[in-house]
């Protein structure tokens, strides 16, 4: 007897062009037909919701908005969850992230199904404290790091699971113009965040482009929303005090990053903390050496030596080694790139993510609901 799919419904935080954002949407679309299908439910406007709409699937949102300090707001934004759930027939709500839980875990709770909430970190917060109190089957975390941090700090022992990410990118071929360049090209592609490195990255290689004008530093990433607003031009003036403000050029923000890519020669990671690290996959699959800080889940993506090189954090001169080894060794750059390339295969690719996400799925299926108060529920 053929089992029919099951219904599971995303509910998405905010609806803004952000990783966790990306990556979850990334889920949604690369379900097996026939063991899940998938809807989606923003809290918040924005462009993610036209982009879901686009890809053809059933779309739902919250009316208003919703501020978790305003109890109305939060009643009115469970009914909404509750009600898909009741008209669509789903069978398990993914919640992305815990301001999504916050309200997914509550309308799953009322309708008896299953609720998993998939952490993208960084982990802490008082929101972070009231999602790990509500009824989850599973928590589901993007690295080894992560599931550590979460567990630390969750105030109820749910089960816990990493999922590893993915990327559908592929090598990308050099530019014709590339062949004929003289420059060595870093790229970082990063939001427009101090957490992200880039101020230390600007100061740790510009002894390295003082001495050589065809190294160029490109950043490709704009600010999140509205945060930190004069982070660029904090960036461009710290350059320019380096006077090597000709030499680092600011892409802003790219839906489509793979003409940055082609033009590479080393992709940079320089944060001082990440969760996992989706830049250093898309580097690998599109062909290109890649160096990171050693921190947090990043720590866990790549092989020393092997498929990328690793810099101590915050520590310029062994940034600077790194890349100064990847300049004058053509021969090393190339290796990396081969075995980057086996390593997504391997590991990275969208059918392995859902070959565990969707295991996971049915283990929240076939668990026992958890026994949660009815006035911590509410």
């Amino acid at each position: 007897m053929t089992v029919p799919p099951r219904r599971v419904l995303y509910v998405f935080a905010n609806a803004h062009l952000g990783g966790a954002e990306n990556i979850t949407l990334l889920m949604l679309r690369s379900h097996s037909p026939t063991r899940y299908l998938a809807q989606a439910l923003f809290l918040q406007q924005g462009p993610l919701v036209s982009e879901a709409t686009r890809l053809g699937f059933t779309v739902h949102s919250v009316p208003g908005r919703l501020r978790l300090r305003h109890p109305r707001t939060v009643a009115q934004a469970i009914s909404t969850v509750t009600k898909v759930i009741e008209g669509e027939r789903i069978d398990l709500v993914h919640s992305c992230m815990p301001y999504a839980h916050i309200i997914a875990a509550v309308a799953a709770w009322r309708r008896q199904i299953p609720a998993v909430m998939f952490q993208h970190g960084p982990v802490g917060g008082s929101l972070n404290l009231v999602a790990s109190l509500l009824p989850t089957r599973l928590v589901l975390t993007n690295s080894a790091y992560t599931l550590s941090k979460q567990a630390k700090t969750q105030l109820r022992p749910w089960p816990m699971r990493v999922i590893p990410l993915a990327t559908e990118l592929t090598q990308i071929p050099p530019q014709a113009d590339q062949v004929h360049q003289d420059h060595l090209v870093v790229t970082m592609l990063s939001r427009l965040a101090p957490g992200k490195g880039l101020d230390f990255a600007i100061e740790a290689l510009a002894p390295l482009m003082q001495r050589d004008q065809r190294l160029r530093l490109v950043i490709v990433g704009g600010p999140f929303r509205h945060f930190f607003p004069r982070y660029q031009e904090q960036l461009q003036l710290l350059a320019d005090a380096h006077k090597v403000g000709g030499q680092v050029h600011f892409a802003g923000f790219q839906r489509d990053i793979r003409p940055y890519l082609a033009r590479t020669d080393i992709l940079l990671s320089a944060s001082f903390e990440e969760a996992f690290g989706l830049t250093l996959i898309e580097g690998l699959a599109a062909g290109v050496a890649v160096i990171s800080s050693r921190v947090g889940g990043a720590a866990e993506v790549l092989e020393d030596g092997v498929d990328g090189l690793y810099f101590s954090a915050g520590d310029g001169a062994d940034l600077r080694r790194q890349v100064e080894r990847l300049h004058h060794e053509p021969g090393l750059r190339a290796r990396l790139s081969a075995a980057g390339l086996r390593t997504v295969e391997a590991r990275y690719r969208p059918r392995v993510m859902m070959e565990h996400l969707e295991g996971c799925y049915d283990e929240a299926m076939s668990r026992q609901a958890p026994e949660i108060p009815v006035r911590t529920a509410l």
